[in-house]
């Protein structure tokens, strides 16, 4: 979004029983620069291949302008991302 050039960022709708963090099969999310590092994730629940789904939603405080980015990581047989 235009504007001040300062963004908020918000992680949408994390997965259930995944937890925030920087371990292991964690999300690690910046809500500063809204960036997102995810090691070692696990297989989705529900029949392979799975898909986990959430988003990040940017904002400008200055203006209200926003944007949504929704994320379906897809996970493969074998812990295989795609």
């Amino acid at each position: 979004p235009a504007g001040s050039g300062t963004l908020a960022f918000e992680l949408v709708d994390p997965p259930a029983g995944v937890t925030l963090g920087s371990g292991s099969g964690e999300i690690n999310f910046n809500p500063a620069s809204g960036a997102i590092s995810w090691p070692a994730v696990p297989a989705p629940p529900g029949p392979a291949p799975g898909y986990w789904r959430f988003g990040i939603l940017a904002t400008d405080p200055a203006t209200g302008s926003a944007t949504f980015l929704p994320i379906m990581l897809r996970v493969g047989s074998g812990g295989t991302n795609g």
